[in-house]
């Protein structure tokens, strides 16, 4: 899917986990990308408990593009260290 047909999307939580975190689980995701490189497609990045993530599909797409190699996806949790 381009970042075209994306555009204006939203995604949940889960959904961005399984479409761009390649088998990384929820709290790797927030901790080696939403908390490090704060990206401008989470729109509430501290959501506060019960409250969820407001994440754009078109701006993920665009964003990944540019900054996925940035990325070290064998890192471990800092918990797992």
């Amino acid at each position: 899917m381009s970042v075209k047909e994306t555009n204006g999307k939203s995604l949940s939580f889960e959904e961005f986990c399984k479409k761009y975190g390649r088998g990384h689980g929820k709290a790797w995701i927030k901790e080696k990308i939403f908390y490090r490189y704060k990206p401008g497609f989470v729109s509430n990045i501290h959501p506060g408990r019960g409250r969820s993530f407001r994440i754009s599909d078109g701006l993920a797409a665009e964003w990944f593009s540019k900054h996925e190699k940035e990325i070290d996806w064998d890192e471990p949790l800092e918990r797992d260290k």
